[in-house]
């Protein structure tokens, strides 16, 4: 999936960093098509208030702040849907240094072409698991000085 890396349709335009998750951990399970932490810079944002705006393209369920690791973030919890299939979850966006940067953890997912009878569902344990462990990226994430 080359968007998973990304914001779903928005503004990345330089990705720093993307970590996936081991799609063959799921081989069986075809409705996982991909997850990933990324880290990127927004170029296009060259203000604070442009880069904590978010981008006009997303589809935002949720807006909040989080801190980590002392840094700020204002959070958009961000969905994209297709034919056949969606990607979606939190972009953490700050201005540091002049510069605008999102953190996000992505999870796309395909719908239909599934066999209940030959192939094994998704679950939300599945899911959680592949957070928990993206998560865990996103909060040892520090601005080198």
């Amino acid at each position: 999936m080359a968007g998973i890396c990304g914001d779903g349709g928005g503004e990345t335009t330089k990705t720093l960093a993307c970590f996936a998750y081991p799609k063959d951990r799921f081989k069986d399970k075809p409705a996982f098509s991909a997850a990933a932490f990324f880290v990127a810079e927004v170029e296009e944002s060259t203000t604070e208030k442009d880069c904590l705006q978010g981008s006009p393209n997303w589809n935002v369920n949720a807006i909040k702040t989080a801190t980590i690791n002392g840094v700020v973030f204002k959070v958009f919890e961000i969905s994209d849907n297709w034919a056949g299939g969606g990607q979606s979850g939190p972009i953490y966006r700050t201005f540091h240094d002049n510069r605008c940067y999102e953190l996000g953890v992505q999870n796309a997912i395909v719908r239909g072409g599934y066999d209940a009878e030959t192939l094994e569902k998704f679950t939300k344990q599945d899911a959680d698991q592949v957070r928990a462990s993206l998560t865990q990226a996103l909060n040892s994430f520090i601005f080198s000085p």
